[in-house]
């Protein structure tokens, strides 16, 4: 291997330098889930302890403290309440069913003096929120000792499963699936509700699967050919495919969700069942209380998951920074939803948000920490959806802290009202626009239809009608009557549109009270053409329109231009000019590959916009194409490809050790958008990090980080070399796979014997050397003899993509000869102790350096300056010598 001063010189820089984190910007979407749990079980968030009962003084403070509740949601730009009405088989509503909750009563089966269902619904939709019951489908009790009616025939008539503590309908029994059914059917019957959502309880979690499970026998005597923990998936997905078909019978508007376990499918073979990249973390569910997310998913028999992915962004085990983008790609590939769940039950009187969160992994209670979470959500959303349930509502709002939690989310995130995602799997309900558009003082009314909602807008009177397009920026909120009050802030210089919202979400043509000015003439755009796809940057070209005072560049992913992602501003020349010219690469949000839409609009005094033709476009954009982004068991040699602008185009490939790409390992110039990985070029079992770079058209341009892990492989020994010296004071090594949990190493008298007669160590914590110095080594209880032949082999454990621990093969036994002294002094710059210098001692050294190996396996010889520390400077001196200088 030839290795040039210039690209050691590369590494130097990069081991000295270091990447500043970027301020988020936060994307205001006009289309967002924004909801809260609200949990009624044991008291939790309402209503509050103390305050439960059937009198007059109760029933006022319930009542008045979910005023309080939903007050403050709505002020905070939320747009959905998840209120609990069913937590133990009991009702927050009138059922004939289920008994009264004694978690609002008191006392089980009692009746309190109203409605909490009722009412929710009502104040929901008076301040433009939905309302979705949440509906725990099989719980029981936890401990408690239920005697209603409605209890003891459960109880009496073999429904229920039991393990531990926990008590459960039983999955297994086709009347509990008809008694579920039976109990949602009732809920969106008689309440107007908007959604049903289940949280994550299915089956008692560590219910076994043998003969002492409760459900064993049943399971034997149901002529299944299912596996026990199979034929339990099945029982849970056939009751909720059956929630579903009797909501697309009863009301199919209705949103149905279920938020399960935040981590699923870490199973390749569950991965490859589904047709999806297998995730990350370790899923408990789908063997713990056998739930299978994607079932769903693939079945079609639900609207939308919200994952409880309860972890923050950067956290080793289960990183949000992962699972988060992962279920966006799973919900895209299905055509259904994904609204994130955060648990925010971290958060106390003392946490705090900053103007200008940074995107690296904060405190979790710290706001900074979720606002960074919100928007990770929209920017890797796929089908512009993306939405979020807190857990849970009293973390918000009622914690007493300097800020709350939901006044920075309306500062820093959520600072503009949002629609809910449509779902446009249903079909929808256009009745026609409203009529009669009128305003009285501050109330706008118009004469609408059943069983819609609608939008309400006030844009400037500068704004042409043809402009308006329902710009979020506009959105005033929703309104389930046939009024709105029109805030004081926009009673003058403004106009006014209503549009129809139906009930599955979609948005119809609007109806605009107030007169726009005279409009300025429309731009006429020149470049691109319609349909183009260009590599970035490019330019937008346009013809100038006389009088105009500037113009307005905007980018949107739709072709009504409701989702405009970004506008640039380009003021007016002060001399006349045909045409203007903005470089694409101001801006930052186009997505790779995906089509967008650009418009012009023209500026001037006393006018309104001139807007022109909208155009499609579909951008090209520097990133890594393979490995994808966390793909694992990489082999080498290997491929790595890149968008490039045309196959000439030169790009720098960086692949470091970590995410900010400061210890870098290997760095090329490249042609053509790929480069072979030549086999041995990375170490096996490791995590690496790609970049590409190129300067295309005078803009430098540096890909996303794209993340991917490389096979394992069996351990290699640094130390003793086959057939070489073992000194008294080396230690035994193995050579680093970053991503292995243990390695076993053994020494042996023999080469074919490794019974108890030898010496065995297991590494762990990251540790590749035994922790004692060849002359403690003991085999077969005897220290090891001076000039004897010994043989050593080596295994590692990993988790494999299932997230199982494996173990390698042995390596190929080593034999070499102990030396009752201590090494020799080495020549300077011989790091890796085989007598010689070359470039195989850079190598060791540059991985000492990045932290990749530890300077302590080499008994001194890195320290090749004999200055300090082992660093850079150790690295140039080797240089010098392997040079000849």
């Amino acid at each position: 291997m030839k290795i040039s001063s210039r690209f050691l010189t590369l590494v130097t820089l990069l081991l000295l330098g270091s990447m500043a984190a970027q301020a988020v910007k936060f994307t205001q979407p006009k289309r967002e889930f924004r909801s809260s749990w609200v949990a009624t079980v044991w008291c939790l968030d309402w209503p509050q302890e103390g305050s439960r009962g059937t009198d007059a003084t109760s029933t006022a403070k319930m009542k008045q403290q979910l005023i309080t509740l939903l007050d403050s949601l709505q002020r905070n730009n939320f747009n959905a309440v998840n209120f609990q009405v069913r937590s133990m088989c009991d009702a927050m509503y009138k059922s004939s069913i289920e008994p009264w909750s004694s978690y609002v009563s008191g006392t089980r089966g009692v009746a309190p003096g109203f409605d909490p269902l009722a009412m929710c619904v009502e104040e929901c939709h008076k301040r433009g929120m939905e309302c979705h019951a949440w509906v725990n489908p099989y719980r029981f009790s936890t401990g408690s000792d239920w005697n209603t009616a409605a209890d003891l025939e459960l109880k009496n008539n073999g429904w229920l499963l039991t393990h531990g503590s926990t008590i459960i309908l039983d999955p297994g029994q086709q009347r509990t699936i008809d008694r579920i059914v039976a109990v949602c059917r009732e809920i969106i019957s008689n309440y107007d509700v908007d959604g049903i959502l289940y949280d994550d309880y299915f089956y008692p979690n560590g219910i076994p699967s043998d003969a002492s499970a409760g459900d064993y026998t049943e399971w034997q005597q149901s002529g299944t050919s299912l596996s026990i923990g199979d034929w339990r998936r099945d029982n849970v997905n056939r009751m909720v495919k059956a929630v579903y078909n009797m909501i697309q019978q009863t009301r199919p508007e209705v949103r149905f969700g279920i938020s399960p376990a935040g981590v699923t499918c870490t199973s390749q073979a569950v991965a490859d069942k589904h047709g999806v990249e297998r995730s990350s973390g370790s899923d408990w569910q789908y063997n713990g209380i056998f739930s299978d997310p994607l079932a769903w998913y693939e079945d079609q028999s639900i609207d939308y998951m919200s994952p409880q992915i309860y972890w923050s962004i950067g956290y080793s085990a289960a990183d949000y920074g992962k699972l988060a983008p992962w279920w966006n790609k799973v919900a895209k590939k299905f055509g259904r939803h994904m609204f994130v769940s955060h648990s925010i039950s971290s958060l106390t009187r003392n946490s705090y948000g900053s103007e200008n969160p940074e995107p690296s992994m904060t405190s979790s209670n710290a706001y900074d920490e979720f606002a960074n979470q919100v928007e990770l959500m929209r920017t890797t959303n796929e089908d512009a959806a993306p939405g979020s349930i807190y857990y849970s509502t009293k973390y918000i709002y009622n914690l007493n802290a300097e800020e709350s939690f939901g006044h920075y989310l309306k500062r820093v995130t959520y600072q503009r009202p949002a629609l809910p995602p449509a779902m446009p799997w249903k079909t929808g309900n256009n009745p026609g626009p409203v009529t009669e558009l009128a305003l009285n003082g501050d109330q706008l009314s118009w004469t609408g239809h059943d069983n819609v909602r609608y939008t309400v807008y006030a844009f400037p009177v500068t704004l042409a009608h043809d402009e308006f397009a329902r710009n979020g920026e506009y959105l005033l909120g929703i309104s389930y009557a046939n009024n709105y009050t029109i805030p004081a802030d926009k009673l003058e210089g403004y106009q006014y549109a209503v549009c129809v919202l139906d009930r599955v979400g979609n948005e119809y043509d609007p109806v605009i009270l107030g007169d726009a000015l005279d409009p300025m003439p429309a731009p006429t755009l020149l470049y691109p053409e319609n349909g183009a796809s260009l590599y970035n940057p490019f330019d937008f070209v346009w013809a100038s329109v006389p009088d105009a005072t500037g113009y307005v560049v905007e980018v949107a992913i739709d072709a009504s231009f409701d989702q405009i992602i970004e506008r640039v501003e380009v003021p007016a020349s002060t001399t006349a000019v045909p045409q203007y010219t903005l470089s694409s690469a101001q801006f930052t949000k186009f997505t790779n590959d995906e089509q967008h839409y650009w418009r012009v609009l023209a500026k001037g005094d006393g006018h309104a916009n001139g807007v022109s033709e909208r155009r499609a476009i579909t951008p090209q954009l520097l990133v890594i194409l393979s490995p994808y982004d966390g793909q694992q068991g990489i082999e080498q040699p290997f491929y790595i490809t890149w968008n490039v602008p045309a196959p000439g185009t030169s790009a720098k490939l960086v692949i470091a050790t970590d995410d900010a790409m400061t210890h870098v390992v290997y760095t090329t110039d490249a042609l053509g958008g790929v480069h072979d990985i030549a086999a041995g070029t990375l170490n096996p079992g490791s995590k690496y990090y790609v970049t590409a770079t190129l300067t295309y058209l005078g803009l430098e341009q540096t890909s996303p980080v794209s993340m991917f892990q490389t096979q394992f492989d069996i351990p290699k020994f640094v130390t003793p070399a086959a057939d070489g010296l073992l000194y008294s004071d080396d230690f035994i090594t193995v050579e680093r796979q970053s991503e292995a949990s243990s390695y076993v190493v053994e020494v042996s008298s023999s080469a074919t014997t490794w019974g108890r007669t030898r010496f065995v160590e297991t590494l762990r914590d990251g540790s590749v050397q035994v922790s004692v110095p060849a002359s403690e080594v003991k085999v077969s209880n005897k220290l090891l003899v001076d000039g004897t032949t010994y043989y050593a082999r080596a295994k590692l454990t990993y988790l494999d993509e299932e997230n199982v621990s494996r173990n390698s093969e042995y390596c190929p036994t080593v034999a070499f000869v102990y030396k009752a002294q201590p090494r020799p002094t080495a020549k300077v710059g011989d790091v890796n102790g085989d007598g010689e210098v070359d470039v195989n001692d850079v190598n060791t050294l540059i991985n000492i350096v990045l932290g990749r190996d530890n300077a302590s396996n080499y008994a001194g010889r890195a320290n090749v300056d004999g200055v300090g520390d082992v660093d850079v400077s150790d690295v140039n001196a080797l240089i010098n010598i392997v040079l000849g200088k």
